[in-house]
């Protein structure tokens, strides 16, 4: 369940960063992306964002691990 929500959360992110970057054409964009070790799915995400990132100066990336820290924990699940 927890890794449903995750990845929804992920779509909503990304979905969010191309709706933004449509609307407001200039401006700081901050991505966070809540990730985990050995996760397939997460490698292509940071892959695919990288890219992103490499092409798009506005756009910034707040990463967190979820596996082994307690407080990035916490932040995925804070209201």
């Amino acid at each position: 369940m927890k890794l449903r929500r995750f990845f929804s959360f992920i779509t909503v992110i990304i979905f969010t960063f191309f709706g933004f970057k449509k609307v407001f054409a200039s401006g700081e964009i901050n991505l966070y992306l809540f990730w985990t070790e050995g996760c397939p799915h997460c490698k292509e995400e940071k892959e695919f964002l990288q890219k992103l990132l490499n092409s798009n100066d506005d756009l910034h990336l707040h990463s967190f691990e979820v596996s082994k820290s307690r407080e990035n924990q916490e932040k995925l699940n804070k209201p």
